[in-house]
């Protein structure tokens, strides 16, 4: 049976909290970048430009 690493939080020292949000946001940043180059080999860079505008602009 597989088991999953579970964690509070509020456990984690400020440092290991830096750290995971840092991890965070280059796997945003990575799962953004891969997105928009999939989409750009699909459909063109200015289908992937219009879409990441309109997916931008909806998110803020």
């Amino acid at each position: 049976m597989e088991q999953h690493l579970r964690f509070e939080f509020r456990e984690l020292s400020h440092n290991q909290l830096l750290k995971y949000t840092e991890l965070l946001l280059r796997h945003y940043r990575l799962i953004d970048a891969y997105w928009f180059l999939k989409v750009e080999d699909s459909c063109g860079l200015e289908t992937a430009t219009r879409f990441n505008e309109e997916i931008l602009g909806e998110a803020w």
